[in-house]
């Protein structure tokens, strides 16, 4: 008996390897039978440079695929992750046309989703993104917007404080997790109307439950994404989800407690969730109401988007002026003749007006892309040139890649603000410059975003010099197993007061 299991077991290991690389090997067909431009696979891995994935995290390898098709002169080429065939666009021309001229062959980005799960406007497929979209459109206008702009300047004088104590106490900062808990405070206060303290409390229930979400992972974590990525049907027979349960209670439990307190209490504010409780009451008569379940969703999805991305940004922009001391200063005189201008304040307006600042985190944001890539997949069969897109099939731009293209930005890895003066902006095409992507389906929370960003460096640039700490590992590293834009382990950076 043990005998003939023995022989079954060996028989097994040696027919699936056999049988798998058959079926892989028919998948690494698909470029090649459209004659299509690929990237050799390697089985079982396919383009990828590891199988398993700790989040949605390859963006930094279609980067890699980017160069490696730039430097073969294509257009656009197929690469394989795991088995999947996705076409990577080259020309910024192209681009444009999926993104923009096109977009309704590319409406959806091509994401897994358990329809039982939050689905948000980010991962919301054509049926559900357009509904969505319309209804959040208004409260991202300029006008909403400058209603949450004290909410930021009261949350950024804890950033200051809160950094002043670290100078006095002559320590370096880490720089990434004090931005971070800056923007959770922003966000928290901007989506639920509640005061998270991270600054203040050794409770930080928001700032921990980011981590918890976003940051915390484990080998059956990454096997659970790595399908919900590349394999989703087999993803949504088995009901994968990618929020873990009790993140998902979490943000459900406290958006129901802040929702029947303001109803009850008769209590209103300028801020993201009252904008969504409004539209629920105004929409729920109709074909398409904002229920209580999508506000959930949207609140979850503003509370990861607006903390990661805009942290980033200020983490990287703050890490590139400690290094250019001549462009810090340059920043800190515009924003100090703006302050005198303006009764020693800077206000919503003024903000917006500032030139140099401008050129500086569009700088940053050419240089570090929050999310490196843009993804769509096709809706319905589309011609590009001459080779058809299957529907189903995913296209993906990096964003990165374009960024850092030496034919779009000479020299790519120099941080250099002048690159956005009013005189050479014009030399910078539409297609080349897309941090916030383009199109109908571009990033909704830009103008957020940009204001969380601009408010963290004028006041921290006006209260402080900053440079590299010693304890600063030389040069940063990006993260290649995470969604958005990220360095390996802690950035320091040495402050001293002006």
């Amino acid at each position: 008996m043990l005998f003939i299991l023995l022989i079954i077991v060996v028989s097994v290991l040696t027919i699936l390897p056999l049988l798998l690389y058959g079926y892989f090997w028919q998948s690494y067909r698909y470029w090649a039978n459209r004659k299509v431009p690929y990237l050799e696979p390697v089985f079982p891995r396919g383009n990828l440079k590891k199988i398993l994935s700790m989040n949605r995290g390859y963006n930094l390898e279609f980067w890699r695929f980017y160069n490696k098709m730039k430097a073969n002169q294509w257009d656009y080429g197929g690469v394989y992750t795991i088995n999947t065939p996705v076409l990577v666009i080259v020309k910024p021309e192209l681009a444009k046309l999926v993104l923009v001229k096109d977009f309704n062959y590319f409406v959806d980005r091509g994401f897994y989703t358990n329809s039982e799960e939050m689905m948000s406007l980010f991962t919301s497929d054509e049926d559900h993104w357009r509904v969505r979209r319309m209804h959040l459109t208004p409260t991202f206008t300029s006008q909403k917007t400058k209603m949450m702009y004290p909410l930021m300047i009261k949350t950024s004088d804890s950033l200051i404080n809160a950094m002043g104590d670290l100078v006095d106490q002559k320590q370096d900062i880490d720089m990434s997790e004090f931005v971070s808990k800056f923007t959770t405070d922003v966000i928290v206060s901007c989506a639920f109307g509640l005061e998270a303290n991270s600054f203040s409390t050794d409770k930080q229930i928001f700032r921990d439950i980011g981590k918890h979400g976003m940051e915390e992972f484990s080998f059956l974590w990454s096997v659970k994404t790595t399908i919900m990525n590349y394999h989703p049907d087999l993803a949504g027979k088995l009901g994968l989800e990618h929020m873990k349960e009790d993140v998902k209670k979490f943000f459900i439990d406290t958006v129901a407690e802040t929702v029947n307190y303001r109803k009850t209490n008769n209590v209103t504010r300028p801020d993201f969730l009252q904008m969504c409780i409004d539209m629920m009451e105004n929409t729920k008569d109709t074909d398409d109401p904002f229920t209580f379940h999508t506000l959930v969703s949207e609140v979850h999805s503003f509370f990861v988007a607006g903390f990661d991305t805009s942290s980033a940004v200020i983490t990287l922009g703050l890490y590139e002026l400690a290094q250019h001391h001549d462009i810090q200063e340059r920043l800190r005189k515009e924003i100090h003749e703006a302050m005198r201008n303006n009764n020693n304040k800077i206000d919503y307006e003024t903000l917006l007006e500032m030139k140099y600042l401008n050129q500086v985190v569009d700088e940053t944001l050419r240089k570090y892309p929050s999310v490196p890539i843009v993804q769509r997949r096709c809706v319905r069969d589309y011609y590009l040139e001459d080779t058809l897109i299957e529907k189903g099939t995913q296209v993906v731009v990096s964003i990165i890649g374009i960024h850092r293209d030496p034919e779009y930005y000479p020299d790519p890895l120099k941080y250099d603000p002048e690159r956005f003066s009013s005189k050479n902006r014009a030399n910078i095409g539409s297609s080349t410059f897309i941090p916030f992507s383009m199109g109908p389906r571009n990033c909704i929370g830009l103008r957020f975003g940009l204001l969380q960003v601009k408010i963290a460096l004028t006041q921290i640039l006006n209260n402080f010099r900053i440079s590299i700490s010693p304890r600063m590992k030389m040069p940063i590293e990006l993260d290649e197993d995470v969604f958005l834009m990220k360095t390996k382990g802690p950035l320091y950076l040495k402050a001293e007061r002006l």
